[in-house]
């Protein structure tokens, strides 16, 4: 009798161990589809349904694997028969779970953004790459390699700053201050010059502006202040990664030439003076 049993035993674990490792062969395969999809385009669309069909069939298998066993078969009978199903997702509808699922939905049909976009949560200040969606999560990798992990229903509802949606390409104000002594048209020249000669700006111009004559780069008085007079430059670049880079060269490109033509770039200075010294008091 010990023995029917132990047989009994194996034959349920073997096939309880046969059925989750074809449904891991199962989702592994999916995953090498999705793989050689995104390699021609990076969707995020395409992320987010391979999640969904690996946690349908791992959700399949398993219930599979239940039905294998005697206490459990009409329990998964009844889930894999549908009826079970409708029941559960009714009961998750008002859970916090199935509320992602949908937000995941609803990123993946409207596509604030892909893989790979540089994005920032407005409210939440948070600012970093989208590297992965999961069915109830969305991966956001930050500028020192570290991960956010926000969840759907909030990425839905966040107002989110996109540097590459539609377009990739990307402006920063570059903002500068001469002394009052400083000869104002020189420095603009040179400013003008620095920018429009450097290799990662973007010509933003027309062919009708080119042909007017239109300037490459035009520098602009922003504000007369206690400091001193504060020019400004738009910096066009093709990425939001070139654009730091471009304004890092330029401030300190500038700088030398500021120097070498002989214009000023004020700052606070702290002038201490020593009265005489008070008389020693005689006795």
């Amino acid at each position: 009798m010990d023995a029917l049993f132990q047989n009994v035993y194996l034959s349920v674990a073997l096939e309880c161990a046969l059925t989750l490792l074809i449904t891991y062969g199962a989702q592994r395969l999916v995953k090498l589809i999705f793989r050689r999809i995104t390699a021609k385009s990076n969707g995020i669309h395409h992320r987010f349904f391979q999640n969904v069909i690996v946690g349908v069939i791992w959700v399949v298998g398993i219930c599979a694997a239940m039905t294998c066993i005697p206490g459990l078969s009409s329990v998964a009978r009844t889930l894999l028969a549908g009826s079970g199903i409708v029941a559960v997702v009714v009961g998750l509808a008002a859970q916090d779970s199935f509320g992602n699922l949908f937000s995941g939905m609803f990123i993946t049909l409207f596509q604030p953004f892909q893989i790979g976009d540089r994005v920032r949560l407005v409210n939440q200040d948070i600012t970093g790459f989208i590297e992965d969606i999961t069915l109830r999560h969305t991966v956001i990798r930050t500028f020192v390699n570290s991960r956010v992990i926000v969840p759907n229903a909030t990425m839905n509802s966040a107002i989110i700053e996109n540097s590459n949606y539609a377009t990739t390409v990307a402006s920063s104000f570059l903002d500068l201050s001469i002394s009052y002594e400083s000869d104002l048209k020189l420095a603009m020249r040179l400013m003008a010059e620095e920018i429009a000669n450097h290799e990662l700006y973007l010509d933003q111009r027309t062919p009708e502006e080119i042909a007017a004559g239109k300037a490459k780069v035009t520098v602009l008085v922003r504000s007369l202040s206690d400091n001193g007079i504060d020019l400004r430059a738009s910096v066009w670049t093709r990425t939001i990664d070139d654009n730091f880079t471009a304004c890092s060269d330029l401030r300190a490109r500038i700088m030398e030439k500021f120097k070498q033509s002989g214009i000023e770039i004020p700052y606070r200075r702290v002038v201490v003076l020593h009265g005489p010294e008070e008389p020693t008091a005689k006795p």
